[in-house]
């Protein structure tokens, strides 16, 4: 994958990326699920309002399916483009 020059200009300004239908919406659920279980289970069990940041360590480590997002092709297309 070749990042755009407004993808590559967000990154420059959030510092992260935003790389729109990476995952297919059933994929995208799994992934929230993800979260919100190590939320849940690795953050004291508190029930974020989502007006505050929340961070913690390895959320990818914490659940099996968060572990599988790094083999995704898509991911690893992004990792090599981006590398590349």
């Amino acid at each position: 994958m070749i990042l755009s020059q407004g993808q590559l200009n967000f990154f420059d300004t959030f510092g992260y990326l935003l790389i729109r239908q990476l995952f297919s919406p059933e994929e995208t659920e799994k992934i929230i699920e993800g979260f919100e279980w190590s939320i849940q289970n690795w953050c004291g069990g508190k029930d974020p309002d989502r007006t505050t940041r929340i961070m913690f360590p390895g959320p990818i480590e914490h659940h099996p399916d968060m572990s599988a997002i790094l083999d995704h092709p898509s991911i690893l297309g992004l990792i090599g483009g981006g590398a590349g």
